[in-house]
């Protein structure tokens, strides 16, 4: 049953409110100026938040309410935020993260070269971490297909993943499936790994991290 928005919020409260840019963790609060029940439409007030540009229409959006997350997405970013309540959720997972996850910068891309047992597969990262990674595969090829049903028969092994991070050069690690999921139309497949590196190897990773996370939060301040 869905909940009354005047019971659920209350105008004048301040709510922290979250997404994602470039998949960085992004949180602002913001104080509810109006509440629509029949649209089920929240109005907050922008007051002196820096991070305006994450919240472009159609972005998804999570709002503490205490025990909860109201879960809804941007409607206008013009005057003030207005955001249409969808459903209570459980806590998101990009808010849990214990490590700071990043999308690299297209222009200079982090490259995965996956072995998969006489397989080697080149692509590009959708996002790193230093504990994990996230690819994209395409089955646009005879190799990238047997590669894809290899990887969903063994889930629970380790694959070797050599990572060439643009500046700090190549990090080795153990992958394991952390989770998979399937396009639509059963072409695309994005697979995120949990990643085990050396020290050594961990540190270069961090390094990168750290540092696109700044462009990041530099490009989201002059938007």
């Amino acid at each position: 049953m869905m909940p009354e928005l005047d019971k659920l919020f209350k105008v004048g409260e301040k709510y922290h409110i979250s997404t994602k840019f470039k998949e960085l963790p992004v949180k602002t609060q913001l104080s509810l100026s109006w509440i629509d029940k029949t649209s089920k439409l929240l109005g907050f007030s922008w007051g002196r938040c820096l991070f305006k540009g994450a919240f472009n229409p159609g972005t998804e959006v999570y709002i503490n309410t205490g025990n909860r997350y109201a879960y809804g997405k941007v409607v206008s970013n013009s005057g003030d935020l207005v955001v249409e309540f969808k459903e209570l959720r459980e806590q998101p997972e990009f808010i849990k993260r214990r490590t700071v996850r990043v999308e690299p910068d297209p222009a200079n891309p982090v490259i995965v070269e996956l072995i998969v047992d006489s397989y080697k597969l080149k692509v590009m990262a959708k996002d790193i971490s230093e504990t994990g990674v996230g690819v994209i595969l395409k089955k646009d090829t005879p190799a990238s297909s047997e590669v894809i049903e290899l990887i969903q028969k063994r889930p629970s092994s380790w694959f070797d993943l050599y990572v060439h991070l643009p500046k700090y050069g190549k990090a080795h690690a153990k992958g394991r499936v952390r989770n998979l999921s399937i396009s639509e139309e059963g072409i695309y497949i994005r697979i995120g790994f949990e990643a085990e590196y050396s020290e050594k190897d961990k540190d270069k990773v961090r390094r990168y991290v750290l540092e696109r996370q700044q462009e990041i939060i530099k490009a989201l301040k002059m938007l």
